[in-house]
């Protein structure tokens, strides 16, 4: 009978030519609603025109369940960088936010990597995320922080904190899919021959180390 050690090195040897396995983790899409609070303080220039007061928009996004906090957790930023397989997915899916006649924010255009899904007690509470953009020339940042949104003048590095648009998430989930990211790109496929014949070998001599070890 194979000693434990044994049967670990052949496990290790196995695994290098097994494929891998199928990601555990389990994906959605959904959409949510995002729009500008009434009054005119809250949409000024120069997006007045392109934002307008009281309008509203229908963002998209995917989120992974296995990482969703369980209740009671109370607030917590889960960001899409944690997700196992967001390299496989378009930073579009992942998540779009239109904004009126702007270009429309993604995963992609968040600075820095600063984009999370925020959840409290384990329920959807909005987003974290922050974009510096340009806007007719000039600096602009897009700022959210759980359900409330602003644009702001300036950029991460030199915020001017006046608050030109202001608005909310809507703290709810709908359309919710299960969602299958793409497959990984391939790795370039090793030269003929050169690498099936050294893990034969390899195969080989712990076999015939295995029926030594037994014939003792």
């Amino acid at each position: 009978m194979l000693s434990q050690s044994r049967l670990a090195g052949l496990a290790l040897v196995l695994s290098v030519i097994a494929p891998a396995a199928a990601n555990a983790d389990v994906y959605y899409t959904a959409n949510f609603t995002m729009g500008v609070f009434g009054g005119a303080a809250n949409s000024q220039p120069p997006f007045s025109g392109a934002i307008p007061q009281g309008s509203s928009y229908t963002g998209s996004l995917v989120f992974d369940q296995t990482l969703v906090p369980g209740g009671g957790s109370g607030f917590v930023n889960v960001f899409f960088s944690s997700f196992p397989a967001i390299g496989q997915i378009p930073p579009a899916t992942a998540l779009d936010m239109p904004l009126g006649s702007l270009p429309a924010f993604t995963l992609a255009s968040a600075t820095e990597g600063n984009a999370a899904i925020q959840y409290n007690n384990g329920a959807f509470n909005g987003l974290f995320y922050i974009s510096d953009f340009t806007y007719l020339g000039n600096p602009y940042e897009l700022q959210i922080q759980g359900g409330t949104w602003d644009i702001v003048a300036g950029d991460i590095n030199n915020p001017g904190f006046n608050y030109l648009v202001s608005g909310y998430i809507n703290l709810s989930l709908s359309n919710i899919t299960p969602y299958t990211p793409p497959p990984p790109t391939p790795a370039p496929a090793p030269v003929p021959g050169v690498g099936l014949a050294s893990l034969l070998l390899l195969l080989a001599a712990l076999w015939n180390k295995m029926r030594r070890g037994e014939a003792r």
